[in-house]
């Protein structure tokens, strides 16, 4: 086969791709949005997400967080899986974190059978202050919304996790959103939306 012949066949094996990437698109482009996973990534619980996270937070600027305690940060013990990140993650933090007051706290005690809940959240927001009191980039509000979930926020992605009625928000499946997915979107307007609310 002639050098010619190579070249012109690898022209057209070359079109050829590129049009089945185009229609490919094209395709995902007429699929319901109903039908499309918007989260890229699901993993059993918060322990098997956490290298994923780690990896998210160094390549970020900034970490936002919306939760019910947010110990999972706060926390120096066993509980804090990324308290290491509020020492030594993002320049930029943001957390909102529930009032102690929320009557939400009450029922969500409840649910968990957990009748020390209001004190947890207590002693996490103590912990929060503390180091917020050394590094200005650590911002901390209250929120008394009813959660049903949690976020924690990244420059590229984010991660999300349900709260059943009987089981921890840790013990939850997470799901990984990239920041090109509708849900990172709507979710991050969420946060943001929160964050001006509870001044």
């Amino acid at each position: 086969m002639s050098n010619f012949t190579s070249f012109i066949l690898g022209i057209a094996s070359s079109l050829f791709a590129s049009y089945i990437l185009y229609v490919l698109g094209l395709f995902r482009k007429i699929i319901p949005p109903k039908f499309r996973k918007s989260f890229d990534k699901e993993f059993k619980n918060q322990k098997k997400a956490l290298k994923s996270i780690r990896r998210d937070a160094r390549n970020s600027n900034t970490l936002r967080v919306v939760a019910m305690k947010g110990d999972t940060f706060s926390s120096p013990g066993d509980a804090g899986e990324l308290h290491d990140l509020l020492l030594d993650g993002p320049t930029k933090q943001k957390y909102l974190i529930s009032s102690p007051n929320n009557p939400y706290v009450v029922q969500r005690g409840k649910e968990l059978k957990n009748n020390n809940l209001k004190m947890g959240i207590e002693n996490s927001i103590g912990c929060f202050k503390e180091v917020a009191n050394t590094n200005l980039n650590i911002e901390l509000r209250e929120h008394n919304e009813i959660l049903r979930f949690r976020l924690i926020i990244f420059d590229n992605s984010l991660y999300l996790s349900f709260q059943s009625s009987d089981t921890p928000g840790r013990l939850s499946p997470m799901q990984r959103y990239s920041k090109s997915s509708s849900g990172y979107s709507a979710l991050e307007a969420y946060f943001e939306d929160l964050w001006k609310i509870y001044k």
